[in-house]
């Protein structure tokens, strides 16, 4: 069996970029991130003005005048990242195009009124370990569980 990560990331065009974190924060970056009060802290020094990116646990998000950004989001099947980005695409009512697929790169388009929602997917093989350095673990294990045995 394969075993994939899909890395999404999201790229949002609007006029208000600042109000658009605040408004789809949550469903961008809070609900895959496990610090929620890092989290508000940062979210909070962007509406003041003194920042114009979010990282938290892996996430970034990232501001500039007519954009917002993210990264990092990752997902273990492709039938969640399209749940994923139904439920941006309803959040805004924008009506997407098709997924299209390159070798190891998915995209959509989304668009609504007075946002475009451009989504990048980039598929990553997990390598499962190699049955050598399992090996070389249980060695050592054994090895361990003897020099023990012999010192009692």
């Amino acid at each position: 069996m394969k075993a994939i990560k899909y890395n999404v990331q999201l790229k949002i065009e609007t006029k208000d970029p600042k109000k658009e974190l605040q408004k789809v924060g949550g469903l961008l970056i809070l609900r895959f991130a496990r610090d929620e009060r890092k989290y508000r802290e940062q979210l909070s020094n962007i509406l003041q003005g003194k920042s114009k990116v979010i990282e938290v646990d892996g996430i970034k998000a990232t501001l500039t005048d007519t954009t917002l950004e993210v990264d990092g989001i990752k997902f273990r099947k492709l039938i969640n990242v399209r749940k994923f980005i139904d439920e941006v695409a309803e959040k805004y009512e924008a009506k997407c195009g098709p997924l299209n697929k390159s070798d190891s790169l998915y995209t959509k388009q989304c668009e609504g009124k007075g946002v475009k929602i451009y989504v990048n997917i980039k598929l990553e093989r997990i390598k499962p370990v190699k049955k050598e350095e399992k090996q070389e673990k249980k060695e050592e294990k054994s090895e361990e569980k003897k020099e023990s045995e012999s010192k009692s």
